[in-house]
């Protein structure tokens, strides 16, 4: 009981403490969110195993998962991550200020490349939507698609949802430096897209995922009080909503027990496949992969046309996970304690949160970029990290990292990334024609 009350006050403490800077900074950290979600996707289960509470009898889908003595060790790995990514970010701190090589600029012509990308990721909906098949994709949440194409549809759906996610962010910088919303019909056209997919399908991580960049920006131009009343709020709303939203979808009759077991019941469940990895790594049934499965997270933007066999080797070692992950959830920290136990998690969330603290430093600039029209590179690392990285945490390294760099790349064109010459200065000029 000891240890388990040490490992559960360390880990909630740091939660605690990431809450709070959420919603008081001007930019909501990274790392912050990467420990909300490390701890989401553990912490709740592990209490639950070790108390040996079934909460309504349906929060262990498995025996491995009301094991008290994996709960301990779950915590084990939890409270390394969360230290962890402390660490990584003192040492940040420690390196001093950052360099702004790269970076994007905001003019004219940007509304006119935007206006076109955004009419070609629009146009992904209706083409993914014939793949899926039209009856299959208006039956909502829980139907599949059986066309051939269904698969390849699919992608182009919430590939298509994740660019315009960022897309509205850009048009919304546009406006902090031009001091007016460029291509407003396009912009409205957008939100409208993505809540009719919402409604439709009722996934909730995309269009979430998609909302981010949009909602950082507005809070981090309001003044920080009114920032942080309206995070509270929203916040709390948001949770509130989700909870509601699982609940309705599987039509369970709504009461306070309901939302409160919703709430927690996605990480319940994805929080499975860490006593049930480290009990199969305890009995030899396998063994660490030792970086593999970063490898495959590249190797899974090379399209199925032109390597056949590809599912199989990139998502082969995905059946380890058969048996102890309900719903086929897993979480980033189960997967990299796959790669090599307790240091593969000491140096993995100790570079993160050394990431995070430097990729952060584009605030260091912000108010002038605002002004010149000149932005860091970075900003949009950052964006993208939040965005799209840390909500998919639950789906484990190769979606999380496959979908960054793929709006990396998205991001990239949309803003046109270059090397920056010489600093702009806070004029007319500068405003309207950036570095060139």
């Amino acid at each position: 009981m000891f240890e388990f009350l040490v490992l559960l006050g360390i880990t909630g403490g740091l939660v605690v403490l990431a809450v709070i800077r959420l919603v008081t900074s001007k930019f909501p950290s990274g790392a912050d969110l990467a420990q909300l979600s490390t701890f989401y996707y553990s912490v709740p289960l592990s209490i639950l195993a070790f108390l040996s509470i079934n909460l309504r009898q349906m929060a262990f889908l498995n025996e491995i998962a009301a094991n008290a003595e994996l709960a301990i060790i779950s915590l084990r790995y939890v409270c390394v991550a969360m230290v962890g990514i402390e660490l990584g970010r003192y040492l940040g701190r420690m390196m001093g200020a950052a360099r702004f090589t790269y970076v994007f600029s905001v003019n004219e012509a940007s509304a006119y490349r935007t206006a076109v990308l955004t009419c070609a990721v629009l146009l992904l909906f209706p083409a993914g939507v014939a793949l899926f098949g039209v009856q299959s994709f208006l039956q909502g949440y829980a139907t599949e698609s059986l066309a051939a194409g269904g698969d390849t549809g699919t992608a182009l759906i919430y590939s298509a949802i994740e660019a315009l996610g960022i897309t509205l962010a850009f048009i919304m910088i546009m406006r902090l430096s031009l001091g007016r919303l460029p291509i407003k019909p396009l912009f409205l056209l957008s939100l409208a897209s993505i809540a009719v997919i919402f409604v439709i399908r009722v996934k909730r991580l995309e269009v979430v995922s998609a909302l981010v960049p949009l909602a950082i920006i507005l809070f981090a131009s309001r003044s920080r009080v009114k920032a942080t009343v309206w995070r509270v709020l929203l916040g709390a709303g948001l949770l509130l909503a989700l909870a509601v939203v699982s609940a309705t979808r599987v039509s369970e009759r709504l009461d306070l027990q309901t939302i409160i077991f919703y709430f927690l019941s996605e990480g319940l469940y994805a929080g499975h496949s860490l006593p049930g990895i480290v009990n199969r790594l305890d009995i030899n049934m396998t063994g660490y992969e030792y970086g593999m499965r970063f490898l495959n997270s590249v190797l899974a933007f090379v399209p199925s046309f032109l390597w056949p066999g590809k599912t199989e080797v990139v998502y082969g070692p995905d059946l380890i996970f058969e048996g102890i992950s309900p719903l086929g959830a897993t979480t980033m920290l189960t997967e990299i304690v796959l790669q090599g136990g307790v240091v593969a998690v000491a140096i993995f969330y100790t570079l993160l949160g050394l990431f995070f603290e430097r990729v952060e430093r584009f605030q260091e600039g912000w108010d002038e970029a605002v002004a010149t029209g000149c932005f860091p590179a970075r900003f949009g690392l950052y964006l993208i990290s939040v965005s799209v990285f840390i909500p998919h945490f639950r789906d484990g390294v190769i979606p999380a990292l496959k979908l960054t760099l793929q709006g990396l790349a998205y991001f990239a064109i949309l803003v046109a990334v270059h090397r920056m010459d010489s600093r702009p200065t806070a004029t007319a000029e500068g405003r309207l024609g950036g570095v060139t």
